[in-house]
């Protein structure tokens, strides 16, 4: 089975980009695997825990091949931490050192003068090995929901941690921000995110209702909302403010939401039909007759009674 590690801490957007070019986005509790890169974004950081058990932090900005020697270092062979046996005298010296006592008393005089070895002469020296200290395997506490056991290594599978993605900020915005929108126009909200969203959607709820949804990956999503249907009544201007009333979703320790849409609703100017007519239109009416004229409107009146003077007073 190839090395494998896995997915401790995501902070902001973090790839995996496989030998034939895949790309995801990572999160908590994923698995990686050698020859993967890892490509991180700046400011972005994730925190990965090997089979051993030792953690790995990688921080931003840079892309990181996953080696095998990364993901599954080589293990030291305690007869690298042997230590040579030391000689009489040296066994001396350290003795006479643990009892507090001179340890050039425990050595012979050395004779009057200086000679130089024998032909086999030399000069004695002492090797000691590398100090192999081990440690035990750092070991956290917690729960993650959305990991299943099934197929990983044992170091992995026993191992539960929680792992949040951090602060997030949630924007809401609109090209129409500021602007009049005529009745039976639409306003297209936008939100925005500064992280990606990892574990679950993010829904977003405004203030008027509608709902914004950014998938697992993204960093935006929007709605378009139709304002008041158009009609040929005088209304006058609707102001509305649109803000961010709540959100549900995503993995984050905590969110921020910043950012209002306001618009004004008008009346776009529907023309109203008034139409004379009678029965008697181009008859002959005789002396003493009368004429009936009636006025009709294509649309019901409100308000008010509609008055219409006629050019005959």
């Amino acid at each position: 089975m190839a090395a494998q590690g896995q997915i401790v801490e995501v902070q902001g957007v973090v790839k995996a980009i496989a030998a034939d070019g895949r790309t995801r986005i990572l999160k908590s509790g994923d698995i990686v695997q050698a020859g993967e890169r890892v490509e991180l974004a700046d400011g972005a950081s994730v925190l990965m825990m090997r089979p051993d058990g030792e953690m790995v932090a990688l921080d931003g900005g840079r892309t990181v091949l996953l080696s095998e020697e990364m993901l599954i270092p080589r293990s030291v062979d305690a007869t690298d931490a042997k230590v040579e046996p030391l000689n009489a005298e040296a066994e001396q010296v350290i003795a006479a050192l643990t009892n507090n006592a001179d340890p050039f008393n425990t050595l012979e005089e050395a004779a009057a003068g200086l000679t130089g070895g024998g032909p086999d002469g030399g000069f004695s020296a002492y090797r000691l090995g590398r100090i192999v200290e081990s440690i035990s395997p750092l070991s956290m506490s917690g729960a993650v929901t959305d990991i299943a056991s099934t197929n990983l290594p044992s170091a992995l599978a026993s191992t539960s941690t929680t792992a949040p993605a951090g602060t997030l900020t949630i924007t809401l915005s609109s090209a129409t921000n500021g602007q009049t929108v005529a009745e039976g126009g639409s306003i297209t909200y936008t939100v925005s995110t500064d992280h990606a969203v990892t574990g679950s959607p993010l829904v977003v709820t405004l203030s008027n209702g509608s709902q914004v949804s950014i998938p697992v990956g993204a960093s935006s999503g929007s709605v378009t909302v139709g304002v008041r249907s158009d009609d040929a009544y005088s209304q006058g201007p609707e102001q509305q403010n649109v803000s961010i009333s709540g959100t549900s979703g995503g993995n984050f320790e905590s969110v921020t939401t910043t950012g209002t849409v306001s618009n004004s609703v008008t009346d776009n100017g529907t023309v109203t039909n008034v139409t004379l007519s009678s029965v008697t239109n181009g008859q002959t009416v005789a002396e003493g007759g009368s004429i009936t004229y009636t006025v009709s409107t294509d649309h019901a009146v409100t308000g008010s009674p509609l008055v219409v003077t006629l050019s005959n007073g």
